[in-house]
């Protein structure tokens, strides 16, 4: 299993390779809701165990939702930082807490 990011910076944990026999298939879908991420980024909700064996034998991708990426933290770029023996340290003043 790996982890995919679109262009929109949504994430999808990669689950095509779990998806070997028919049961295992049956109990992703019994679990958790299961897409056919396409190379665009798109996606389409996939309801049967036929759906996602044609999806896999096209070669497409099945992924599981993850969410999307938190925006990044911008007080790190403002920081004042020092590199001490292989670590990087900033002034707790600098960090800004959501």
């Amino acid at each position: 299993m790996s982890l995919i990011k679109t262009k929109d910076n949504f994430i999808w944990l990669d689950v095509t390779d779990k998806c070997i026999t028919q049961d295992a298939i049956d109990n992703l879908l019994i679990v958790h809701t299961l897409f056919v991420v396409y190379d665009d980024g798109t996606e389409s909700m996939l309801y049967t165990h036929q759906e996602v064996t044609n999806m896999i034998n096209e070669g497409h991708i099945i992924g599981v939702e993850v969410g999307h990426l938190p925006p990044r933290e911008w007080w790190y770029k403002y920081a004042e930082k020092k590199l001490i023996r292989g670590y990087w340290y900033v002034k707790i003043d600098d960090i800004k807490f959501v």
